[in-house]
């Protein structure tokens, strides 16, 4: 991990396939061999806007942890990300990823546009720990008076169909029979890289800006 930090390490493979996959078109048929190439389409348009914006920081302790004390390798790292595509055109997309946090899990979160204040309906797919969807919304209370409150409607896999594959026996599993679709295009890489390149090179070998966080810190706290 010293060798890489989180922006190489989660930001750049990861999250950016989750990224491209919740934006991507859907393409025609549900053909799945489709998906890398639409996930290509869609990195294509991405683009960092303002440095300035990405976030970046250290865990108190992390230099000891990893025996070096002039360690600048970020361990946690917050990228805003736009995309040229009409549809999504002023839609900000945050990738945030770190160690040593309030709590460790991995999400996709799609907040809707706020019509009034404190009331931005959300959509979340967790991916893990207990994989599911579970939709937050805000409705009218029942009566003539105008107020509202907030609801959720949820849906965990493990709960509905039991056992479920491991992550790497699902990955081995679309080997055998040669379904590409989870697993990542040259091109794809390339993207990703082009879209961190200038991040990379600011944030290479210094710890300017850098945050200095305690364990157990929310990422609410850091961005």
């Amino acid at each position: 991990y010293e060798q890489s930090g989180a922006l190489r390490d989660m930001i750049q493979s990861h999250l950016f396939q989750l990224l491209s996959l919740t934006i991507m078109d859907l393409g025609e048929g549900g053909n799945l061999e489709e998906i890398p190439k639409l996930r290509l389409e869609a990195l294509k348009k991405l683009k960092i806007n303002n440095l300035d914006l990405c976030v970046r920081g250290q865990y108190d302790g992390y230099k000891n942890d990893v025996k070096n004390k002039e360690s600048m390798v970020e361990s946690f790292a917050s990228v805003l990300v736009e995309s040229t595509d009409p549809k999504w055109v002023g839609v900000p997309f945050t990738l945030t990823t770190g160690k040593a946090l309030e709590s460790r899990f991995t999400e996709i979160r799609i907040s809707y546009r706020k019509e009034k204040d404190n009331e931005s309906n959300e959509l979340i797919i967790r991916i893990q720990p207990k994989g599911g969807i579970q939709f937050n919304m805000w409705a009218k209370n029942p009566g003539y008076e105008y107020r509202v409150s907030p609801h959720n409607l949820s849906f965990n896999f493990e709960e509905y169909y039991g056992a479920l594959p491991l992550a790497y026996e699902q990955v081995i599993f679309n080997v055998i029979n040669s379904d590409h679709s989870l697993f990542t295009l040259s091109e794809e890489v390339i993207e990703t890289w082009r879209i961190l390149d200038e991040l990379e090179k600011k944030w290479e070998g210094n710890d300017n800006g850098m945050i200095v966080y305690k364990k157990g810190t929310s990422v609410d706290e850091l961005i």
